[in-house]
């Protein structure tokens, strides 16, 4: 773990995103990198993955470390809120990023220990980040901002899909009923609500090459694209900003139109 001198009190926010050494966790650390001078800590299971990330960031700033974790794990997930906020003094944002796809299949072909691990890291593991990134919050009286990272098939139905879109859809559950419980402790928790993006998650399940410009876009997405995972990350830094300091409980959909239909 990277040493830094004098962190705490410090006058700079500590940004905190389980699921940031991929896809748009890592795009929202590299965001928050380049925008200001936040320390940023990311997450995620794969220890050899995250410290490359680490590595690749700490060349826009060295305010960036990697620690791993597994989200499906209670007290792993209290030690790293823990260690964070020891380490640099307290907690002001975190987004919640970290999740699984589940291959392409009719809800009867799945097999129960695919439904167990899908709503273990991508329903579980918000639920057990966000009780702790809270009770953090609620002991530093100072409010703070959560974001977690949803998706439209968390607003609807997605045939062969049906894990992943439950799981999406307690996400979005979770998020507004713990912004109405925690709101009056200064504390917002809003979603960021997806479609496609350039993620490798997003070609696994599609099953198309990172550099394919995809008729699947043209067909079904109004803007004709996939998003970047920037044009996402600007979505969380904005709900996390003083100026959405009156957005609570909201599901902001980033999604090129993808949920308009077509």
């Amino acid at each position: 773990m990277k040493k830094f001198e004098n962190l705490k009190n410090l006058d700079k926010s500590i940004v905190l995103i389980i699921g940031g050494n991929s896809g748009i966790g890592k795009g929202v650390a590299e965001l928050f990198l380049k925008k200001d001078d936040s320390f940023v800590v990311i997450t995620g299971r794969n220890y050899q993955k995250g410290i490359e990330v680490q590595n690749e960031l700490s060349e826009i700033s060295d305010r960036i470390e990697f620690v791993q974790l597994d989200v499906k794990q209670s007290d792993n997930v209290k030690e790293v809120v823990k260690y964070v906020t020891e380490k640099y003094g307290k907690l002001d944002i975190c987004c919640n990023c970290a999740g699984i796809e589940h291959r392409f299949a009719s809800m009867i072909e799945l097999s129960e220990e695919e439904f167990d691990e899908i709503i273990s890291v991508n329903l579980k593991g918000v639920w057990l980040c966000m009780k702790y990134q809270i009770k953090q919050m609620m002991r530093q009286k100072q409010g703070g901002a959560i974001i977690n990272i949803s998706s439209v098939s968390g607003q609807k139905s997605t045939p062969n899909g049906a894990v992943y879109s439950s799981s999406k859809h307690g996400v979005e559950g979770l998020t507004k009923t713990a912004a109405n419980e925690y709101a009056r402790f200064g504390i917002r928790i809003n979603n960021v609500t997806p479609g496609l993006v350039k993620t490798p998650m997003a070609h696994r399940v599609l099953g198309i090459s990172e550099d394919s410009t995809d008729e699947l876009c043209n067909k079904y997405i109004p803007s004709g694209r996939m998003a970047s995972p920037e044009e996402v990350a600007n979505a969380v830094y904005w709900l996390s900003s003083q100026d959405a300091s009156y957005i609570i409980g909201h599901s902001l959909i980033v999604d090129g139109g993808l949920s308009l239909g077509r």
